[in-house]
């Protein structure tokens, strides 16, 4: 318990600075999770004897979070449709080697490390020209969404620990993650919808009918985020995707919950607020 607290303020203050300082430094920070994520993906389906196309993969995902970070989704969207087409093509060169299972695997995974990551750029940069002035300081709107979307994911994932360990009975998954339970999980949709709606109304002045379907979204795509990883790494028969953060496990364990939120805040922002 002491390491994964050490490691959670540790990883808190990092989020804090990286947030922060923005441009380069968080595009590199992002681009150095992204990476790791995928050596994690690649890895576990090395367990079951079905590597990925790695260096494409990794080709594809540097090249989305490039254009990503210059504000061209349309970029975005052609790498991603330039990097599936040369997958599959490559598929057909080690058709008889089981190339097309591993472009499929690998087409997925920059879909779901990649695009998701991406998210996060585009989160931070919007709408720089919106200033909200705090006790604490100056945030731009997207510093605001950033901090939301952490903080909620962060109370998610914490009100299901604690909750499901003190009262939880009924298993939310049993055949995927035996230990979450309806209960956890209640007590996170709860817990994370006031959190959000007291952070975002009170501290950054967001209109509080916003916060609160905000907060109950975050809990449930972050807890749907959880699951499918925990699914992937029962395909793979593996327990942790990695040993990046000690006490936390790696990359996916770490941040399977934001592969889900940071596209969610983002068009929250886009279409909703």
């Amino acid at each position: 318990m002491l390491k994964r607290c050490v490691t959670g303020a540790v990883g808190i203050a990092l989020t804090a600075f990286f947030i922060t300082m923005g441009g380069y430094f968080f595009f590199f920070a992002v681009c150095f999770l992204a990476s790791m994520a995928w050596r994690e993906y690649d890895d576990a389906f090395k367990n079951i004897d079905l590597p990925v196309q790695k260096t494409m993969g990794l080709i594809v995902i540097a090249l989305l979070l490039c254009v990503t970070q210059v504000n061209d989704v349309t970029g975005a969207l052609g790498a991603a449709m330039l990097g599936s087409l040369v997958l599959f093509l490559g598929a057909l060169i080690h058709f008889d080697k089981g190339g097309f299972n591993a472009a499929s695997v690998s087409v997925a995974g920059f879909i779901y490390i990649g695009l998701a990551f991406s998210h996060l750029l585009l989160l931070r940069a919007y709408q720089p020209e919106s200033v909200i002035h705090t006790f604490m300081g100056d945030f731009t709107m997207g510093e605001a969404m950033l901090w939301l979307m952490f903080i909620g994911t962060w109370a998610s994932d914490s009100f299901a620990y604690f909750v499901g360990s003190k009262i939880g009975k009924q298993p939310l998954c049993e055949n995927i993650s035996p230990k979450k339970t309806i209960e956890g999980f209640v007590g996170a949709v709860i817990g994370t919808t006031l959190v959000v709606f007291l952070i975002g109304h009170f501290f950054f002045g967001f209109n509080f009918l916003f916060m609160t379907p905000l907060g109950i979204a975050l809990s449930i795509f972050g807890s749907l985020g959880d699951l499918v990883e925990s699914s992937l790494k029962r395909y793979v028969n593996i327990k942790d995707s990695g040993r990046l953060f000690p006490g936390h496990g790696g990359v996916l364990d770490r941040f399977d919950s934001v592969l889900f939120n940071a596209p969610l805040a983002y068009y929250y922002a886009l279409f909703v607020m």
